[in-house]
């Protein structure tokens, strides 16, 4: 009888990952207009996939750590276009929370959490809507420089009477996103790494940078930014913080 119980149980623990699910799994992505690129990177920042829409790619949902699904950051591009993000998260399969249901967490809970099955990857269908980047030059139908070299200038510009008159040429607008104001540089800088620590899942591409301000009152505070991002890009970010009620506010600098 002993016997018995042992390989039921054996047998229990060794197949029910296959039970609820797989290690991998396949995620389609697509963009419109199509034939953008992709570059798909992990919650480390790790490219695990480069390629243009639509694509259908298979991804790991887990590291082999306990409890450590995957999650991905998605970057589309296309000449003429703002670049967009996505996000694709592991969320625990329904499989997996009914079978614990079901079988009060025996073989499951140890399993599953280990091998990935546990997980499935959120959307299974990423959709990105591109829309025109009025910034770009070939948005404007001018061609885009080759990497690494200027762009030679055209004569009708050499000749324009904006040229002529000596006015500056427009600098390209960076864009941003306000986390908070600190007494303190330290505190900013801890207030960085713990809005790094909660959030890093949709800020792979920000970077901090932080501003010594004085008020009119003689009043000086240390304002924290996440930096480096296209106005899209931006407004995204935080609207993912503002749905988690973050304090949030787009900049430009």
């Amino acid at each position: 009888m002993r016997k018995l119980l042992t390989l039921a149980a054996t047998v229990l623990l060794s197949g029910c990952a296959s039970m609820v699910g797989e290690p991998n799994q396949t995620v389609e992505i697509r963009s419109t207009p199509s034939q953008a690129n992709i570059v798909v990177a992990n919650e480390n920042a790790t490219v695990v996939y480069r390629g243009t829409t639509p694509a259908s790619i298979t991804l790991p949902k887990a590291e082999g750590g306990f409890w450590e699904g995957h999650d991905y950051s998605v970057e589309v591009s296309k000449p003429g276009y703002a670049t967009e993000y996505g996000f694709i998260e592991s969320l625990p399969s329904t499989w997996y929370l009914l079978g614990n249901i079901g079988t009060f967490g025996v073989g499951w809970f140890v399993v599953d959490p280990t091998s990935g099955a546990m997980w499935d990857l959120s959307p299974r269908v990423l959709n990105i809507t591109l829309s025109p980047d009025l910034e770009s030059p070939s948005a404007a139908g001018a061609p885009a420089a080759a990497p690494g070299r200027a762009a030679a200038p055209s004569p009708a510009s050499a000749a324009s009477p904006v040229a002529a008159a000596g006015i500056a040429p427009v600098v390209q607008t960076t864009y941003g996103v306000h986390l908070g104001s600190y007494e303190t540089l330290d505190m900013a800088q801890r207030g960085w790494s713990e809005i790094w620590g909660k959030y890093w899942k949709f800020m792979s591409d920000t970077k901090p940078r932080i501003e010594y301000v004085t008020s009119d009152d003689g009043t000086v505070q240390y304002h924290l930014y996440g930096k480096g991002l296209r106005k899209r890009r931006a407004e995204i970010l935080c609207s993912n913080f503002q749905q988690r009620n973050e304090y949030c506010v787009v900049v430009s600098f």
